[in-house]
């Protein structure tokens, strides 16, 4: 607006919030600036977050028992194996959101997620308000198909619903 040529300057006042890991940052800043008059002017106070700590991994847990390394995903009625994205992380001073992806697909629920029949490639998010981000990505296998079995045997029984010989059954899926 003046004429004048103006130079600056800026005075930083920074107070440091040490966190899990790199300490996160808040500095407090406002500008000076003084022309070749000798007119001070300062702008308005602002302030700076800077926070480079990366949220811990996020955990989970998997609403099932595993047997020989599958998930059943028939327990009450259900076809798909729940898992529960636990929100433990911890990012002092800024806000952590929490996602999972199955097979790279977003899922709707950052809590608990319903895993389909299958294997699959799960990857949960944990990204704090200035972007910093861990993933954990895991496969999980689901079977929630009971499996089917044919019974045929060697020869079928007489009219009155009984064997005189031996009778051979076959078993296959």
């Amino acid at each position: 607006k003046n004429a004048n040529k103006v130079t600056g300057q800026f005075t930083v006042d920074a107070e440091t919030i040490q966190g899990l890991g790199t300490p996160q940052t808040i500095y407090k800043v406002r500008a000076v600036a003084v022309s070749k008059a000798g007119n001070t002017g300062y702008s308005n106070e602002f302030t700076i977050h800077e926070d480079t700590q990366v949220p811990e991994e996020p955990a989970y847990e998997i609403q099932r028992t595993a047997v020989n390394g599958w998930y059943n995903g028939n327990t009450n009625n259900a076809n798909n194996c729940p898992v529960v994205l636990l929100k433990s992380g911890q990012d002092e001073g800024s806000p952590i959101t929490y996602t999972a992806m199955i097979d790279g697909v977003w899922t709707d629920s950052a809590e608990t997620f319903e895993v389909p029949n299958g294997t699959h490639t799960i990857t949960l998010v944990a990204k704090d308000a200035a972007g910093n981000e861990k993933k954990k990505t895991f496969t999980i296998k689901v079977d929630n198909q009971s499996p089917e079995i044919q019974v045929t045997r060697s020869h079928l029984p007489n009219q009155l619903g009984w064997y005189n010989n031996d009778v051979t059954y076959h078993l296959s899926d």
